[in-house]
C-alpha cells in the first residue's frame, strides 16, 4: 500500500544522502581547483542576475545549521544546529549571531532526525520542544532560556512527525504525529495542552499532514502540507473541539523529489515563501500569493546562486528574509522588502 509518510521519510533520507555527497564533491572541487582554504569557500555576499536579489551570508557560530525558526518579537531565532544528525541540537541564537544558547540540557531530540522540526515558538515568546526519544516530554522556557517547564507528553504520542504550531491564545498545540513508533501509517493533526494532554485527534488518511502554521493577520486560518499540497483551512472551535473547513490549495506537488520543507509568510499574508526542490535543475526560492497562487516572484535560482536554498523564514518586521544553504548549511540574509518595492509589488 502507498504510504506518503514512507515515501517523505525515502525522498528525506535520498535528499539528505544527495546533499552530503554535493557537498563533498563541491568542496573538493574547490580546493582542488581553487586552492582555498576552507573558511574561504563560504563568499559573503552572493550575487545573482537577472534582477534576482543579493544574498549575504550571516555568521551564527555553526559549523552546520539545518533548520530554523523566527521569535515572534524578532530578538530571537531558534536553530536546529550541528553536523550531523547525531551532533544536532537546539539552540537560540540573535539575528546578528552575537549571543548563542545551547539547549542540550532541555533533552529535546538531541540527534535525532525529526528534531529538526519537533519546536515552535509561543506567541509571549516562549519557546517550547518536545521529544518521545528518551522520555515523552514538552518543555517551554522563556529568555534567557536556561531552563524550562518539563511536562509529561500524553502517552500515545509515540512518534512525532513535522511540525507544530500554538494556538493565538497559546493554550494549545497543534502537532502532526503518529500514534506508533515508525508507524507505517499518515500523521494525524494532534490537540495538545500545556500539560502534554491530547485532547482530540483529526486524522488525515492516505495523505498524512505536515508542518502546520497560522496565516498572519488570519488567526483562524490554519495552513499545512496535505500530503504534498499546501493549503489553507478555516479553523473554528467549539467547545473545545477544533473543526477544519474546506481545504484552499496555495501550491499543489511539484517536486522531482518532494521534500515537506518549512515555509515562511511574510508578517503581513501577502506572500508565502516556499520552495521548489529538483535536483534535475530549475531549484529556487520563490514567493506565492496565497490568495492568487497564480502571482508569484521568484528570488533564489540555485543555478545562479551556486547551491540549493531551502527552508525560508521571514523576519517579524517583514524586512528579511533568510535560506539555508544546501551544501555549507549556513544562513543567507536577503533584504527582501527592498526586492519587493523594486518591483513595486505590496511588501
Amino acid at each position: 500500500m502507498h504510504s506518503p509518510r514512507r515515501e517523505w521519510s525515502a525522498r528525506s533520507q535520498y535528499s539528505t544522502e544527495t546533499d552530503k555527497l554535493q557537498r563533498i564533491l563541491w568542496i573538493v572541487m574547490m580546493l582542488g581547483v581553487l586552492g582555498l582554504s576552507a573558511c574561504s569557500l563560504r563568499p559573503s555576499t552572493v550575487t545573482q542576475s537577472d534582477g534576482l536579489p543579493t544574498l549575504q551570508r550571516l555568521d551564527w557560530g555553526a559549523p552546520a545549521i539545518n533548520q530554523a525558526q523566527w521569535s515572534p518579537n524578532g530578538r530571537w531565532i531558534a536553530i536546529w544546529e550541528g553536523s550531523t544528525t547525531v551532533s544536532a541540537n537546539l539552540y537560540v541564537v540573535s539575528p546578528d549571531g552575537k549571543t548563542r544558547i545551547n539547549l542540550r540540557g532541555w533533552n529535546c531530540d538531541p540527534g535525532d532526525a525529526y528534531g529538526a522540526y519537533s519546536y515552535a515558538w509561543l506567541p509571549d515568546n516562549s519557546l517550547s520542544c518536545w521529544t518521545t526519544t528518551k522520555v515523552s516530554q514538552l518543555c517551554i522556557g522563556s529568555a534567557p532560556f536556561k531552563t524550562c517547564r518539563v511536562e509529561s507528553l500524553d502517552p500515545q504520542l509515540l512518534d512525532l512527525q513535522t511540525g507544530g504550531v500554538w494556538t493565538p491564545d497559546g493554550q494549545y498545540l497543534l502537532m502532526s504525529a503518529d500514534q506508533a513508533p515508525n508507524a507505517d501509517t499518515d500523521p494525524s493533526l494532534y490537540v495538545v495542552t500545556r500539560q502534554g494532554i491530547v485532547t482530540q485527534v483529526l486524522p488525515f488518511p492516505n495523505t498524512g499532514i505536515f508542518m502546520p502554521t497560522w496565516a498572519p493577520c488570519s488567526p483562524s486560518m490554519l495552513a499545512y502540507y496535505h500530503g504534498s499540497t499546501l493549503v489553507m483551512a478555516a479553523v473554528a472551535w467549539h467547545n473545545g473541539r477544533l473543526t477544519l473547513g474546506p481545504e484552499h490549495p496555495i501550491v499543489g506537488e511539484q517536486y522531482y523529489f518532494n521534500e515537506v520543507a518549512r515555509y515562511a509568510w511574510d508578517p503581513t499574508g501577502a506572500w508565502v515563501a516556499v520552495r521548489y526542490a529538483n535536483y534535475r535543475g530549475g531549484d529556487k526560492i520563490y514567493l506565492i500569493n496565497p490568495h492568487n497562487p497564480a502571482q508569484t516572484v521568484d528570488v533564489v535560482h540555485a543555478d545562479l546562486a551556486g547551491q540549493q536554498m531551502m527552508h525560508p523564514i521571514w523576519s517579524p518586521d517583514g524586512k528579511t528574509l533568510i535560506v539555508f544553504g544546501v551544501n555549507d548549511s549556513q544562513p543567507y540574509a536577503i533584504n527582501i522588502a527592498a526586492y519587493l518595492k523594486s518591483k513595486g509589488l505590496p511588501q
